[in-house]
């Protein structure tokens, strides 16, 4: 097994900075996804691991050892790429053994290495038909094999589920997972797409505009995001926010949203970065983060007697397969998602009234967008 590490990595393109000071450490045996929008920085900071760009500033350590003046071949790093990379005039036992022919590999043991990553890939059906007859995602699955069967120290994948359909893309991931699981090596992922990056990592570097924002496991990047960015980015359907004021009347605290008021817990607040005294908070325009599926909905009839309660009405339903995503209307403008049952019983333009879950409530800056309160 193999460690990577990113120190103080800049790369720029003329005045362009592509990645602005970028540290990550890809420990032994570690699947740790790069997620972020086109344009983040995802693949210039992996082909910088691979060698096949060399950053303006910083160092990149394989195992301990500074790489930067070694070659993407003297690396022994393996990389996937969007596109399939196979040779079209041979089948996909000749494209799987490619690579040991190159390197002179005996005979022998080259029909074990692919009789074994064959097997580790379910490749076995497919060995002897070209790749213009195999579905894409057996394809791409063959471009991964090529990769895995040199033995490479770090293995490199740069979005290749993103050409697949939706349940391809699925079994893919059930794929690449079984495989990180079956080898034990170090990988880096590179993805757009937040439900592969959930299913698959270890742990997850969210970049935006050339730098890391937040790394964590899929769990803290889900439940304790560290911006407002990296909270709407993270999340299906996305978090509600909601901007505003933290309150105090006498020895109650507020969300204040135009005319709409939102009672908060005096635990949620003694949270918060030294709770509320002393804290400044006080009148700070801050954004209430929450997602819908953290919002509980009472339908007309619900007793108003809980003053925790705000009342609304439905705008319009959006079913999303198990359940439905139900678009409120609070007060001037203010719109919240909540996600509830598929069975459950309510239509457009019925009152209803939302509580939040208050232990689920995130508090950004809304000068800065960090957080106040994870």
């Amino acid at each position: 097994m193999h460690r990577v590490e990113l120190k103080n990595i800049t790369k720029k393109f003329g005045d362009f900075t592509a990645l602005d000071n970028i540290n990550v450490e890809v420990e032994e045996g570690e699947l740790l996804s790069l997620l972020g929008p086109s344009g983040c920085g995802k693949t210039t900071t992996l082909r910088i691991i691979a060698g096949l760009e060399t950053p303006t500033e910083g160092d990149v350590f394989i195992d301990g050892k500074r790489v930067n003046d070694l070659s993407a071949a003297e690396r022994n790093i393996a990389m996937v790429f969007q596109f399939i990379a196979l040779y079209p005039y041979i089948n996909v036992w000749e494209n799987l053994a490619f690579p040991l022919k190159a390197q002179k590999m005996p005979v022998d043991q080259i029909k074990k290495k692919v009789a074994e990553i064959s097997s580790i890939l379910g490749l076995d059906d497919v060995l002897y038909q070209y790749p213009r007859d195999i579905h894409p995602a057996q394809g791409q699955m063959v471009s991964i094999g090529k990769a895995v069967i040199r033995d490479p120290e770090v293995y490199l994948f740069d979005e290749p589920l993103s050409h697949l359909d939706a349940s391809m893309r699925v079994k893919m991931r059930a794929d690449i997972k079984h495989l990180h699981e079956k080898l034990g090596r170090s990988m880096v992922f590179v993805t757009h797409d937040q439900l592969e990056a959930m299913g698959l990592s270890d742990r997850i570097a969210i970049m935006s505009q050339g730098e890391i924002v937040q790394i964590g496991t899929p769990e803290e990047i889900f439940h304790k995001p560290l911006t407002q960015y990296v909270a709407d980015f993270v999340g299906t359907p996305p978090m509600n926010f909601l901007e505003c004021e933290l309150i105090q009347e006498g020895d109650e605290y507020f969300l204040r949203a135009n005319s709409v008021k939102l009672r908060l817990q005096k635990e949620l607040l003694d949270k918060t970065e030294s709770g509320t005294q002393g804290s400044g908070l006080g009148k700070t325009k801050m954004v209430m983060g929450i997602r819908p599926r953290h919002i509980k909905l009472y339908i007309d009839g619900a007793s108003k007697e809980n003053e925790f309660l705000v009342p609304g009405t439905v705008e319009f339903i959006d079913p999303e397969g198990k359940e439905i995503v139900v678009h409120v209307s609070l007060a001037q403008g203010i719109n919240l998602r909540v996600m509830v049952p598929f069975h459950y019983s309510v239509k457009e333009q019925d009152k209803v009234w939302i509580e939040l879950e208050q232990d689920h409530i995130k508090l950004f800056l809304k000068n800065t967008g960090g957080a106040v309160l994870v």
